[in-house]
């Protein structure tokens, strides 16, 4: 498998999968921004990072969150939006709602 990510800067990456992951990184630990599906563990294995201190999170849609479970660690702090906050905690109550699942995209 090919690692997908650019290098922005010194300490800041940005990997390529099914949503872009950003990484800024000290060392082998590292402050996520968003997760994806998980597969940014196949970067942060190449660039050394053995550690997630936070992930934090942009929305709460799948494409950015789903890989939390293989990646969060029990020191890992998980940042999201306040607004969305009801959405990461009760995610049953999100996608039980009919209106949430099916017009998701169609809402202003």
């Amino acid at each position: 498998m090919q690692t997908q990510f650019s290098q922005l800067s010194s300490s800041l990456f940005v990997h390529h999968g099914n949503c872009n992951v950003g990484i800024l990184h000290a060392g082998a630990r590292a402050l996520l921004i968003d997760c994806g599906n998980g597969d940014v563990q196949v970067t942060l294995q190449t660039l050394g990072i053995t550690q997630i201190d936070t992930i934090l999170f942009t929305h709460h849609h799948r494409d950015s969150t789903s890989g939390v479970t293989m990646l969060a660690q029990s020191e890992t702090r998980i940042g999201a939006p306040a607004a969305e906050r009801p959405w990461f905690e009760a995610v049953e109550t999100f996608w039980d709602d009919p209106q949430m699942r099916w017009h998701l995209y169609n809402r202003v």
